[in-house]
């Protein structure tokens, strides 16, 4: 769990548990062949790739009511098993970023 850091010289605080490293490359996103791969990987049993396809179409409402997206704890697991390498966790933040301004909208 947590957030990418992109500057080495980002502080460390008592509340870091773990550091993991990854290649510099960038790689590209590539399409989701349906693998399941994150679906297996995520510990609260959603369905990550419907968060994907969703926010890609801005249809973020269904994120919340039909697939839960809050139940998400932005872990990360399915993006680190994801061999398209999808931002599976940046697509989640986006859909509850927008569900969160269309609750303040009401």
């Amino acid at each position: 769990m947590g957030l990418s850091q992109f500057d080495m010289n980002y502080p460390t605080t008592k509340g870091t548990n773990c550091i993991l490293l990854q290649k510099a490359e960038k790689e590209a996103e590539r399409d989701c062949f349906r693998c399941s791969n994150c679906i297996s990987a995520c510990p609260m049993d959603l369905m990550p790739t419907m968060y994907v396809n969703l926010v890609k179409k801005k249809r973020y409402e269904e994120c919340g009511t039909d697939y839960y997206v809050d139940n998400c704890v932005e872990c990360g697991s399915c993006a680190y098993s994801c061999p398209a390498k999808i931002p599976i966790v940046q697509y989640i933040k986006i859909a509850k970023n927008e569900l969160q301004k269309m609750k303040a909208k009401k």
